[in-house]
C-alpha cells in the first residue's frame, strides 16, 4: 500500500534511498503513513514530504544538529516526539545532512543488535 505522505515525499525519498539503502541491514518500511528507514527493526530516519526526521541521535548529536540546522520536534496527528528532530530539506541539501543521518543510523544499529 502506498500512503499519501509517501507520494508527497517522492524526490526526497528517492534521493535518501540512493544514499542509505546500500548501508548494512537498512530497509524502508511504511509506518503510520511515513516512509521509515530502519536498521533491523529500529527506525533511524523518517521522510515525510520535504521533512527529514532523525530518530536516534545522541544528545550530543542533537545539540550539534540544532547548531547547524533549524530543527523542530517531530509532530504527528497523535502527539509530539521531542527527541525525534525534524529538518525541512531539499534533495540537493541532503548530502550536507548525511553525517547526522549516519550518526542516527549508527546509534540505531548499536541498539538493535
Amino acid at each position: 500500500m502506498v500512503y499519501p505522505s509517501a507520494e508527497r515525499s517522492g524526490r526526497l525519498s528517492e534521493a535518501f534511498e540512493n544514499l542509505v539503502l546500500s548501508w548494512p541491514n537498512v530497509r524502508v518500511d511504511y509506518r503510520r503513513g511515513y516512509a521509515t528507514y530502519c536498521v533491523g527493526d529500529r527506525p533511524f530516519a523518517v521522510v515525510d514530504g520535504m521533512r527529514l526526521v532523525l530518530t536516534d541521535l545522541t544528545s550530543d548529536a542533537q545539540e550539534a544538529l540544532e547548531n547547524e540546522w533549524f530543527v523542530d520536534p517531530f509532530r504527528t496527528e497523535t502527539g509530539v516526539m521531542e527527541t525525534w528532530l525534524t529538518v525541512c530539506i531539499t534533495p540537493d541539501e541532503l548530502e550536507s545532512l548525511l553525517p547526522f543521518v549516519r550518526r542516527s543510523y549508527e546509534t540505531a544499529r548499536e541498539v538493535s543488535w
